[in-house]
């Protein structure tokens, strides 16, 4: 899996307000988008299912008044990861992109 192609197809979607997550690498990258407004104590060295039950604990019921962070926490909390699917090579480094990146708007760039 090439990390780039992960960070590209969740900006898109985060563009176009009407998409799903479709795997744990674009999931791993979101997770690390969505410590750019919320806190939480999760990482990029979790597995995935337990990064989905601290996402779950800490975003479900809350309101972003944001239309991008708030689409991002649905589709997150949306998405069931494959507890079996877990790169350490790849995942950790698309979480701390995400962190670094945010959401990022292609419609100002």
């Amino acid at each position: 899996m090439v990390p780039i192609l992960a960070e590209q197809a969740l900006d898109r979607k985060l563009e176009m307000l009407t998409s799903v997550i479709t795997g744990n690498y674009e999931y791993y990258y979101g997770a690390g988008i969505l410590l750019t407004f919320c806190d939480g104590d999760w990482d990029g060295s979790m597995k995935p299912k337990e990064l989905m039950d601290k996402i779950h604990d800490k975003l479900l019921n809350k309101e972003f008044t944001d239309e991008k962070q708030a689409f991002l926490v649905r589709i997150m909390l949306r998405y069931e990861v494959k507890e079996d699917l877990y790169d350490e090579s790849i995942m950790p480094e698309l979480f701390e992109t995400g962190k670094k990146k945010g959401i990022v708007d292609y419609a100002e760039q």
